[in-house]
């Protein structure tokens, strides 16, 4: 009788190390998720962000010159540029959180209001006149400026997600893994 008790405690006992160790593989696969999610998305932003004051210098340029009655030519042809990391983990930004994911995508989307615009500037045999050109590069240049606004902090929001430690909480047990490859 004692063999039987002792076999069920010891089954009992394995099932519930398999389910505890299920849910922290599954808890710090989540970590581990969103930390690659945010290193994605901070590294395209920025790389957005370097172009940014170049950008900005030769938009206000062309606007000056336009304000000034000279005539502008733009490219003829403009491809809006994708966003390969945001458009692929889109689905998944509900891992960094409601107000990051509202604010990565206000962000974003700025970038892709500036570009569109931009884009139909450099429409090829299109004459547009020069009040219409004036008030697209001021959507272009006020586009940018939101995309700046709200990115910078974004990043840093972003930085602090790459750089969290693990814990899991369980009660009053905490487990903390701090990961080889973290950036410091």
């Amino acid at each position: 009788m004692g063999t039987i008790f002792g076999a069920i405690i010891a089954a009992c006992g394995v099932l519930l190390a398999a389910y505890v160790t299920n849910f922290v593989a599954d808890d710090y696969r989540k970590h581990k998720q969103k930390m690659i999610l945010a290193a994605g998305l901070a590294g395209e932003l920025e790389s957005n962000a370097l172009a940014l004051p170049l950008i900005r210098s030769a938009l206000q340029g062309l606007l000056e010159a336009s304000q000034k009655g000279q005539k502008i030519v733009f490219p003829n042809k403009f491809d809006v540029p994708a966003d390969p990391i945001y458009e692929k983990v889109v689905g998944e930004l509900g891992l960094l959180g409601r107000h990051l994911t509202r604010d990565i995508v206000f962000t974003y989307q700025n970038i892709r209001a500036f570009r569109i615009t931009f884009s139909t500037l450099c429409q090829p045999g299109v004459d547009m006149p020069r009040e219409v050109q004036q008030g697209a590069l001021v959507s272009c240049l006020a586009a940018l400026q939101r995309a700046e606004e709200m990115g910078a902090p974004l990043l840093a929001q972003l930085d602090e997600i790459i750089r969290e430690t693990y814990r899991l909480r369980m009660g009053r047990i905490e487990l903390k893994i701090h990961g080889r490859d973290r950036v410091t």
